[in-house]
């Protein structure tokens, strides 16, 4: 088995994107952002997404920081 030395030698189709999560504060869980109903995003002043979601948990409309 060849070993990788390099993070480019990994083949594109063996690359994993790492998820990108969404927190709600009533619940104090994080969630996959692919795993929550999106209800809308925005930039605040330090240009960090804010995205507007329905917590699956609590149902809730929640805004969260985009992380990961």
């Amino acid at each position: 088995m060849k070993k990788i030395e390099d993070p480019w030698d990994i083949p594109p189709e063996k690359y994993e994107e790492p998820s990108v999560k969404v927190f709600c504060g009533d619940c104090d869980e994080r969630f996959d952002e692919d795993k929550v109903e999106f209800t809308g995003i925005c930039e605040d002043d330090q240009g960090r997404d804010r995205m507007s979601f329905i917590c699956p948990r609590c149902g809730k409309d929640q805004t969260s920081f985009r992380y990961g």
